[in-house]
């Protein structure tokens, strides 16, 4: 288990300059810094320390009492808000009683199974049509998964949760993050995260490709495709031309799968909400800051 390293940090609230056009969040929450999961493609994974906020609840319960715009937050947009040391601090699960307080609306986005452990929360306010759980996935193939996410929950257990929360009556769904060039992008592949999402109760899959961010994670996801995928990395390299997102060229063409079993398993791209249809969707979106 990582060393934990307790922090003042005076932020509890993270506000957008504009809600997300997918998931349709406006500020994050995050009890807790970096993330043991140890992705290859996330810049916040790989550190030796948890950070742990240790004035974050006083903070969200003055924060929230005080603020009149009923912004739809985001849980654990940055750092898994279950990881093993939730089980002892229950910093998530006292923002979750705080938001429910407070009555925002709120989408948990999570990796892990230890969110049952909240179901009674989670169900009594998503009856209320307040909270959507998006649980993340980036490829069914166990393999590929183990290399890119070594210490993520099983993808056999995160549809488990899925078909959880359905027979609770839950709202949720699926993140398909990321996308990665030429790795996990095939039809086949991203076709198979539809047909789960489907019959596993999801109400909608939420794609995003790679973004690559700083220069640890070109490097890590850089070295994985020369070692595991030597003959994509030529078409790999063109993609991202030492760029953030990939070129046009290659969304458009990810776009286009996208749409097409979007309409096919009649699954939106998007949280559903009560707000107008999102009718053109650029899949290049950065995962929330």
């Amino acid at each position: 288990m990582k060393k934990v390293d307790y922090i003042k940090s005076g932020q509890c609230l993270n506000v957008f300059g504009l809600k997300h056009p997918l998931f349709k969040v406006s500020a994050s929450l995050n009890p807790y810094v970096g993330c043991i999961h140890g992705c290859l493609y996330c810049p916040f994974s790989g550190g030796e320390k948890i950070g742990v906020k240790t004035d974050y609840i006083h903070l969200l319960e003055k924060k929230l009492g005080e603020e009149k715009e009923k912004m739809h937050l985001a849980l654990g947009s940055i750092t898994e808000p279950y990881m093993e040391i939730e089980k002892e601090l229950n910093l998530t699960h006292h923002t979750i009683e705080i938001v429910m307080k407070n009555e925002f609306p709120i989408q948990i986005f999570t990796k892990s199974d230890l969110i049952l452990r909240d179901m009674d929360l989670l169900k009594e306010y998503s009856a209320k049509g307040l909270l959507a759980v998006s649980v993340s996935f980036t490829t069914f193939d166990s393999k590929l998964s183990q290399m890119l996410e070594p210490d993520v929950t099983p993808v056999d257990l995160r549809v488990k949760l899925l078909q959880e929360l359905k027979n609770q009556d839950i709202f949720c769904g699926m993140v398909l993050s990321p996308i990665i060039p030429y790795v996990n992008d095939s039809k086949k592949s991203i076709e198979e995260i539809f047909d789960r999402a489907k019959k596993n109760g999801a109400e909608y899959v939420v794609p995003q490709v790679m973004a690559i961010t700083n220069d640890n994670v070109r490097k890590k996801i850089n070295d994985f495709v020369s070692k595991k995928y030597k003959k994509i990395e030529q078409e790999f390299n063109e993609a991202y031309k030492e760029n953030t997102l990939p070129d046009a060229e290659y969304a458009k063409k990810i776009n286009g799968i996208l749409f097409e079993l979007s309409e096919k398993y009649e699954m939106p791209l998007y949280l559903p909400t009560e707000e107008e249809e999102i009718l053109n969707i650029d899949i290049r979106q950065e995962m929330l800051k």
